[in-house]
């Protein structure tokens, strides 16, 4: 159907990411050759990672992505992922919790907008983010 995850501290996990896995990654793609424009922009994401700025991690930490496949969205059934997943954190005690929007995608920003979260930039994606505690 889909997923719905979160980190709580996106620095953490962020400096995880560089110790454990993209050095595995990016040997075991290194002779990798594109075969769409998606693969490239994928490899070239994976060849040039970039951390996400501290003017965004420091109010919104959290960092969540959700997914659902095409037969199963405008049922209810993101809106229920995305509402247990916010409760999740907000029982954590986390403050902020952000995520990105593909460009191509910006019709889905209506549906975060419902559950507070506002565009804060694009990079060219769309940064959208919700504060979770004062």
């Amino acid at each position: 159907m889909g997923y719905c995850v979160a980190t709580p501290d996106t620095s953490a996990y962020e400096d995880w990411l560089e110790a454990a896995w993209w050095p595995s990654l990016k040997e075991e793609l290194r002779d990798f050759s594109a075969q769409t424009i998606e693969d490239e922009n994928v490899l070239t994401h994976i060849r040039s990672v970039s951390r996400t700025p501290i003017r965004v991690t420091q109010p919104y930490p959290a960092h969540l992505h959700i997914n659902l496949l095409p037969e199963m969205q405008n049922g209810g059934h993101g809106s229920s992922l995305l509402a247990h997943q916010l409760r999740a954190l907000m029982m954590s005690g986390i403050k902020g919790v952000h995520l990105g929007v593909n460009q191509h995608n910006e019709k889905v920003v209506a549906f975060y907008a419902k559950f507070g979260f506002v565009e804060i930039d694009r990079t060219p994606s769309i940064l959208m983010a919700k504060r979770l505690t004062e």
